[in-house]
């Protein structure tokens, strides 16, 4: 569908859990200015949705995504994950995707989140300096190999 100088390929789409499946989202402006739109993805969260997401672009690609996010009625704010593109980072992306995600959750009556990430996992570094604090580590990758 079509929206202003954005437009999602395919419109819908359902996805069965554990599967996935690309949307391709495309960002063409006639003239140079401030855009936004909401792109809403309808996932396993609990709260009411839609879910929506922060994205960043640089001109027709979409560099960052944060989210889907919401909040639970409990005021818990969620959200699936943080996304820069690798051509994109160390330019401070996810961290103004990040700081904006927090701002939208508080915005919707979130009035805490809490984080799940690995030990390796670079976007540490954003949450931290975001003021995030650990509550616990713990580190897990499980590994079957399946055979014929």
């Amino acid at each position: 569908s079509s929206q202003g100088p954005f437009s999602v390929s395919p419109a819908s789409l359902n996805v069965e859990a554990g599967q996935s499946a690309n949307v391709t989202v495309t960002f063409s402006p006639t003239a140079e200015a401030t855009s936004s739109e909401s792109l809403s993805i309808t996932s396993e969260m609990t709260g009411d949705p839609p879910y929506p997401v922060c994205i960043a672009t640089d001109g027709a690609r979409v560099v960052g995504l944060s989210g889907p996010f919401g909040v639970t009625p409990a005021g818990r704010g969620g959200f699936d994950g943080l996304f820069t593109d690798p051509d994109y980072r160390r330019r401070k992306i996810g961290t103004v995707l990040f700081s904006l995600l927090l701002s939208e959750l508080k915005k919707r009556g979130a009035t805490y989140t809490n984080l799940y990430t690995g030990l390796q996992h670079g976007e540490q570094e954003i949450y931290f300096q975001a003021g995030c604090k650990a509550r616990f580590v713990t580190d897990t990758s499980l590994e079957k190999r399946l055979t014929v």
